[in-house]
């Protein structure tokens, strides 16, 4: 319980957070609108007696679903220390029309359980460059709620999340997502989730809001 406050209490500074720091913008230029679709395959397996290796390939299309916006293919490595705790790093390389991009990450998700219900707090760390330009550091903050439904296949969930870009120059929030979905249990081996997602960036030139519709499967390779 003392660990499932918590995660309650950062939940509810995360939901106070966002729209202070979206609204406290001055000037705010007209916002561009877009609607992408993302779809992507994760295959695990677990080794040795905490750990889990993943692979992601995704698809993403943006320009209201009409235009490649990247190819993209991660690894990962997950050490389970606890139930409620987690630890991950990660490697994704993008192939986008006219240049590639490359990530770092490293996760920290604490998560806990009551009743039917399950709360997520996932901290990352992330770098992501392209070779001809400066990397761009990241904090993203991510919060997820989950429903299990008693005799009922589809378990609900809502997050919310921040980029917070740090550097020696300059430290601001760069985007809000926020996601709304399901996942399916399809069998012990299999799920698919779906979920639509509205991220918004803020404090750049020319910020866009983007309508994402994704679609995720994963299956286990144990």
């Amino acid at each position: 319980m003392i660990m499932l406050r918590k995660v309650l209490n950062l939940f509810f500074c995360f939901a106070l957070m966002a729209p202070v720091s979206s609204f406290a913008q001055v000037d705010v230029p007209e916002i561009q609108e877009d609607f992408e679709v993302w779809t992507s395959i994760n295959l695990e397996k677990e080794f040795l007696q905490h750990f889990e290796a993943d692979f992601e390939g995704s698809y993403r299309v943006y320009d209201n679903a009409t235009r490649l916006k990247g190819l993209l293919g991660e690894l990962g490595v997950t050490y389970k220390h606890k139930k409620w705790l987690r630890v991950k790093i990660g490697y994704r390389i993008t192939s986008r029309v006219d240049y590639t991009e490359h990530r770092l990450k490293g996760d920290l998700v604490l998560q806990a359980e009551i009743y039917r219900f399950e709360i997520s707090l996932r901290n990352r760390l992330q770098r992501e460059w392209v070779v001809t330009k400066e990397p761009k550091d990241f904090l993203r903050e991510r919060l997820k709620l989950s429903y299990n439904i008693n005799n009922f296949p589809l378990d609900p969930f809502i997050s919310g999340e921040a980029w917070f870009r740090f550097s020696n120059i300059e430290n601001q929030f760069e985007e809000f997502r926020a996601d709304i979905g399901f996942e399916w249990g399809i069998s012990k081996k299999s799920d698919l989730a779906l979920f639509y997602r509205i991220m918004d960036e803020v404090n750049v030139n020319n910020p866009l809001r983007a309508y994402v519709l994704g679609l995720e499967f994963t299956y286990s390779l144990d």
